[in-house]
């Protein structure tokens, strides 16, 4: 209960020199919290803990919250050297590893957020893509083309197939133009589209040959009951071809490998230019032959 009453009284005192942003400097005027070990916290170490006012009862349960998870913290660390002293000088290496790691990144990000231009052209994108084709494999296959739902009993469904067969911008109009007036569906890839996508648009209960279904340029029929379906494939790419450029995603891609590409050139531009000016002035030397 005593200590409780210190800690309350503790918190109130934090509580108010932080808000007012006023705290003793000096040790003497300091109090101990907790000590473990040769390592030791002060209520000056928390200062900033209680910048928000809590109150005073918030605070209480804030401090002894704390001060306990430091004091255990503190005791894992010496259990940890005491037991893995032997690994000492390893763990200091990884360290000093990891400090470096951070220096030499933030020095890196420093020289890219003064002179790395991210601006990429269509044109950079399309040479990259042109030199580099292979690098972007089709996952899937692709088709361009028209998937017509209309009714069996429809009289001109013959000349919806004529013109699927000759597919000029003139008939995808016309045949669009039917559909709406019949009320008839009407799906069209004009850009790179799955083939998977255009199957799904033939809504019959049947096991749809993809393979036969990219392979045949000309107009294929698939019905069941009242229902008929055109389906016209224009253009296709097989999985595993090369990518069209026409894809965003291959474009955003390539952005990313040049704009990488430029990342690295930097980088490697200034740690030459380090590596250089050290062995000019005599702060570093290269033995190496």
């Amino acid at each position: 209960m005593m200590r409780r009453a210190l800690l309350l009284a503790l918190a109130t005192t934090l509580a108010a020199a932080g808000g007012c942003r006023r705290f003793p400097a000096t040790m003497g005027d300091d109090k101990l919290l907790a000590r473990v070990g040769d390592r030791t916290l002060y209520a000056s170490d928390l200062r900033d803990m209680f910048r928000g006012q809590p109150s005073p009862e918030d605070s209480v349960r804030l401090l002894e919250s704390y001060v306990d998870m430091w004091a255990k913290k503190m005791l894992k660390v010496q259990e940890a050297e005491r037991r893995f002293r032997s690994s000492e000088e390893e763990i200091e290496s990884k360290v000093e590893e990891y400090r470096n790691s951070l220096l030499t990144f933030k020095l890196d990000q420093y020289y890219l957020d003064h002179y790395l231009d991210t601006a990429i052209t269509e044109s950079q994108i399309f040479d990259y893509h042109k030199a580099n084709q292979e690098r972007f494999p089709l996952e899937s296959d692709l088709v361009k083309g028209v998937v017509v739902h209309l009714d069996a009993r429809y009289r001109g469904r013959d000349r919806i197939k004529a013109m699927l067969a000759s597919p000029t911008a003139e008939n995808r109009r016309d045949v669009l133009e039917i559909c709406l007036k019949n009320n008839f569906t009407m799906w069209e890839a004009i850009a790179w589209s799955d083939a998977n996508e255009m199957a799904s648009h033939i809504g019959l209960p049947l096991k749809i040959d993809l393979g036969k279904l990219i392979a045949t340029r000309g107009v294929q029929e698939y019905s069941a009951r009242n229902d008929l379906y055109y389906v016209a494939v224009t253009d296709a790419l097989l999985r595993g071809q090369p990518s069209p450029f026409e894809l965003p995603r291959v474009r955003e891609t390539i952005r990313k490998v040049l704009i990488n590409a430029r990342r690295q050139e930097i980088v490697h531009r200034f740690e030459d230019s380090l590596l250089r000016m050290a062995v000019e002035s005599n702060r570093a030397e290269i033995n190496v032959k």
